[in-house]
């Protein structure tokens, strides 16, 4: 043992000891290279705190992030730089972020999950940082992935200042755990009256559940505003909700408010500015004929006025034809003229109270004038209906050259339009008025020839013909002119209404009574002064039933 130590010791084994130790560290060195170079270039490799010196397949840059200072109630952008030390390419499928109680923060914009991370490529992920409360900040992500790992972490570190006044929002106050967006809510100018309808955003800014325990509205009635806001009760954190706002003025000019929102944070309140400002428009004048109406009706004319000229000398007619111009049904209640004792009657049973006129239908509506006395007449149709507007009235124009006297034919379907006697009309009348041993008699138009109304009273009247007069009574059969006719009285005269043929004996009202003539003249209806004149003397009597015996 000695000897063989002795021999180690001396100078031939020194020098054999310093070579086989120069191979071990040669061969150890070259294991050592070569074992990195499988992940690595060479140029890269051997760096103490590099990338790759780390053991995590998504790295971050740095090991820590420097986020910097970020002031209170304002946010800051970092933005995260990853790389794949694999050699295969590696798909993220998510990152949580841990945040510390004074900031909060959430991703805005994430290059790394757009599509799979290739082998030593780096991408970019920007981290919004909003400071809450002063003091120094730690932000952890956790990154997922598909790697062998599928695990990675990175860090923020940074600080909250105090900042400015004025920097946390537009108001000047300090921050706020509930963020409104926008933070102010202006309706501008408008001079419509539909009420215009605005949303505000309500987020929770803070890294806690808020509860909000009341939403108030400080404004005077006559601005309009409402607020709806069923949904913001309690907001976790980074949760939003909708609150809507309805601005209808009552008035003129400007309309400011202010929206409080109450809740459980340490801020306690936020407000919301609101303003608008109304404008009133001058009213237009009202045309005849409106503009639809979305679930209307709306009736129209094909005649914007009804005009008889300026030389009417006879009988004259005008047919209107009303039109249903609306989206619904439009059902006419009264359908009348607005004067009388002007010689004016309507008559159509399309266009009666009572009917319904589908969309686009129409109906015919007669005005017949027969004029009682020389000059202009100015009358109206008054149409009144459930739809649009609800009335539509037709402006009536003549002027009339001569005085309308004598007979007129009429046609059947004029009685739908006159006055009923008793409730019943013309036509049901004629039930049960005649008298049943009474033979029936032709009647014809010609045979009433030169007849022509004496006397007029309430109930009865006199009518003056070639074969002398005769004394008729209101709705009593009488044989005149060689047949049967049931009279009328009326206010325009006699309407007498045979077995086919119906016809008007105008009462001349402007009548001169001549030196040794038997007329008779009685303003109708009853109540009212009656006249009597006679060949041989002239008296005036005064009767309060306003009837006089022929």
């Amino acid at each position: 043992m000695d000897k063989g130590m002795m021999r180690l010791t001396s100078p031939l084994g020194l020098v054999f000891k310093f070579m086989v130790l120069t191979v071990l560290l040669t061969v150890t060195t070259h294991q050592t290279y070569a074992q990195y170079n499988a992940f690595e270039d060479p140029p890269q490799g051997g760096a103490a705190g590099s990338i790759g010196a780390t053991n995590q397949e998504i790295s971050p840059n740095k090991p820590e992030i420097d986020g910097g200072e970020v002031a209170q109630g304002q946010t800051a952008q970092v933005i995260v730089l990853l790389r794949n030390n694999a050699s295969t390419p590696i798909a993220l499928e998510r990152i949580e972020l841990a945040p510390s109680s004074n900031i909060s923060a959430r991703i805005t914009n994430n290059q790394c999950g757009q599509s799979p991370i290739k082998p030593n490529i780096e991408c970019a992920v920007t981290v919004s940082v909003k400071g809450e409360s002063t003091g120094k900040f730690k932000l952890g992500m956790l990154i997922y992935h598909n790697g062998k790992t599928q695990l990675s972490n990175a860090f923020i570190i940074g600080t909250v200042g105090a900042g400015k006044v004025g920097s946390g929002n537009a108001t000047g106050l300090p921050t706020n755990e509930i963020e409104a967006f926008p933070i102010a809510l202006d309706f501008g100018q408008t001079k419509g009256r539909t009420p215009l309808v605005r949303s505000i955003a309500l987020r929770n800014a803070s890294s806690t559940t808020v509860k909000i325990t009341g939403i108030d509205l400080a404004a005077s009635p006559l601005t309009g505003f409402s607020v709806a806001a069923p949904d913001c009760k309690e907001l976790l954190a980074s949760q939003a909700c909708v609150a809507t706002v309805t601005w209808a003025p009552l008035s003129e000019g400007k309309s400011e408010g202010v929206l409080v929102l109450r809740h459980d944070g340490p801020s306690g309140s936020l407000q919301i500015p609101l303003s608008g400002e109304y404008q009133l428009t001058k009213t237009p004048k009202a045309e005849l004929f409106p503009s639809a109406m979305p679930g209307k009706g709306l009736i129209v004319a094909d005649l914007e006025k009804v005009d008889f000229g300026g030389a009417v000398d006879g009988a004259a007619s005008i047919t209107v034809t009303l039109i249903n111009n609306g989206e619904k049904a439009v059902s006419l209640k009264q359908v009348r003229l607005a004067g009388s004792d002007n010689g004016l009657s309507l008559s159509g049973d399309d266009c009666a109270a009572g009917q319904t006129l589908e969309p686009y239908q129409g109906c015919a509506l007669t005005i017949n004038w027969t004029p009682r006395r020389e000059g202009p007449v100015i009358d109206d149709v008054q149409i009144i209906h459930d739809g649009a507007r609800g009335v539509l009235i037709l402006p009536v124009r003549g002027k009339a050259t001569k005085i309308v006297t004598g007979s007129l034919p009429l046609l059947s379907n004029v009685t739908s339009a006159l006055p009923k006697l008793d409730g019943k009309s013309l036509d049901e009348s004629l039930v049960g008025a005649q008298e049943s041993d009474t033979p029936a008699m032709a009647t014809d138009t010609a045979s009433l020839n030169g007849y022509r109304v004496t006397s007029l009273s309430k109930d009865r009247a006199i009518l003056a013909g070639p074969n002398g007069r005769v004394m008729v009574r209101n709705n009593v059969r009488q044989a005149i002119g060689g047949g049967y006719w049931l009279p009328r009285i009326t206010p325009e005269g006699v309407r007498l209404s045979g077995e086919r043929d119906k016809v008007l004996l105008i009462f001349d009202r402007t009548l001169t009574v001549g030196k040794g003539s038997n007329t008779q003249i009685n303003t109708f209806p009853a109540g009212s002064t009656t006249s009597t004149t006679s060949s041989s003397s002239s008296s005036s009597t005064t009767s309060g039933s306003g009837t006089s015996t022929p």
